[in-house]
């Protein structure tokens, strides 16, 4: 059994690219004491995606899967651990759209990691798939100040007094939803937080909970009725659910947006956190007509190739849309709205201007500009503000630093030409979101 288990986990630990089986990964993080944090990390698997072996009158799975979590403050692994799923279903009625789901719980001081996760389909191994994202891990310390936890996207959410189910969490039965998409499939997002340090934080003997849904450009979503609770000070933590109907909302992006405040209305803490809606059934609130009429003298082709170009700004869910549609007019229809959640016909002549230019400036013998690395930040962030260039110095290769003044108080990115071909990849950024990698120089020194 070790010498299969140590294979299984050489065979995952080889994929890094994207793959097909159509992981999912997130996280939540909770209080567990004054040093430590509790970590919990979900995934899922859509059923869909999954190669079935039939036996003993069950359709069966079987996954690997491997997660490593290292502490990027002390550059340490501190998690290292390979798994396997097998189970059965009767029957793969419904399979599409469902997804497996599990949960990984562990306590972890605070800090920056880096979380990777890996996953193979022991039935078909080339569908595998690898998902890697930093985590900042807060203290929740107790004090005079109110604190609230991470808010938790979820299936479902039910009493339960099952303490073996690993679903169970704080007498409830709480099953996450790592995708944080809901909609035609999910017309029910369910949330789950906690609050901690209520006695001291809290002033008076009440507060309030608010909650609202925020469309992408920060604006309560009217179709959402606000939701507001009072509480009492019982405990001095509390376990917060609760349900928001999202079956009328067009398809988008979203903010759950939580306020604690006083009996006064004065705010005591807050979180907001992104999901996403998919319903091609609901009609969408932006006029789609100007761009439409752009794009309908484009021929299939061309609305592929551009909707390929604007990938850098589509959500996965967009591009999962876009792969099922077929026939022309469907595409006409996307792409209007595509572009018209973004800003309409403007938005769309700057976007495929920097496409141009980018093709200009970046292009080499292997790949057009806009698909190089430095033509993706061109397009997506705009021109630098500052570029520096070192061409060939001595036992370095060539490196270029970009910088963007405007984003975020400032930040860089750093490209290098690694492999000597005149392509530089990007090496580091401190754009929240972007790779980072404080030892990009080594990567450059000559050997």
């Amino acid at each position: 059994m070790k010498i299969l288990i140590f294979a299984l986990v050489n065979l995952v630990s080889s994929f890094f690219i994207e793959g097909k089986l159509g992981l999912n990964v997130d996280y939540a993080v909770f209080r567990h004491s004054d040093q430590q944090s509790y970590l919990e990390i979900f995934y899922s698997v859509q059923k869909s995606k999954l190669t079935y072996e039939f036996r003993n009158g069950k359709y069966n799975i079987s996954l690997f899967f491997r997660l490593d979590v290292v502490n990027l403050d002390k550059d340490s692994l501190i998690i290292s651990k390979g798994w396997k799923i097998e189970t059965g279903f009767p029957d793969t009625v419904g399979a599409a759209g469902q997804d497996v789901v599990d949960v990984l719980r562990f306590y972890v001081p605070a800090g920056r990691y880096k979380v990777v996760m890996k996953g193979i389909d022991l039935f078909n191994t080339q569908n595998y798939d690898s998902v890697a994202f930093d985590v900042n891990v807060p203290t929740f310390v107790k004090g005079d100040k109110l604190l609230i936890s991470s808010l938790e996207f979820c299936y479902s959410i039910e009493r339960s007094t099952d303490t073996n189910d690993a679903f169970y969490k704080n007498s409830f039965r709480v099953v996450p939803n790592p995708t944080a998409t809901f909609g035609q499939n999910v017309p029910v997002l369910y949330y789950y937080f906690e609050l901690y340090n209520i006695f001291s934080g809290v002033g008076g003997d009440k507060f309030v909970i608010t909650v609202n849904v925020l469309d992408n450009y920060q604006q309560k979503v009217q179709e959402v009725r606000e939701k507001r609770f009072v509480r009492g000070k019982v405990y001095d933590s509390a376990v917060e659910v609760g349900t928001v109907n999202v079956f009328n909302l067009p398809t988008g992006i979203y903010y759950l947006d939580v306020v604690v405040s006083d009996i006064e209305d004065k705010i005591l803490v807050g979180n907001r956190r992104k999901f996403f809606i998919f319903n091609p059934s609901v009609t969408p609130r932006v006029d789609t007509s100007k761009v439409i009429a752009q794009v309908y003298s484009l021929a299939e082709g061309e609305l592929d190739d551009e909707f390929s170009k604007a990938s850098y700004i589509a959500t996965q869910e967009e591009k999962d849309l876009y792969k099922k549609l077929r026939g022309i007019e469907a595409k006409r229809r996307f792409l209007g709205t595509f572009w018209a959640r973004r800003g309409g016909i403007e938005f769309r002549a700057q976007y495929l201007q920097r496409v141009k230019e980018a093709d200009e400036k970046f292009t080499t013998k292997y790949e057009p500009g806009w698909k190089t690395d430095r033509g993706r930040v061109y397009i997506v962030y705009g021109p630098p503000d500052e570029v520096e260039r070192y061409p060939y110095a001595e036992n370095m290769k060539p490196y270029e630093i970009w910088h963007y003044y405007s984003l975020q108080g400032g930040v860089i990115f750093v490209f290098g030409d690694r492999r000597g071909f005149g392509r530089f990849e990007l090496l580091h950024s401190t754009l929240v979101g972007e790779i980072k990698d404080e030892n990009w120089m080594y990567l450059l020194m000559e050997r």
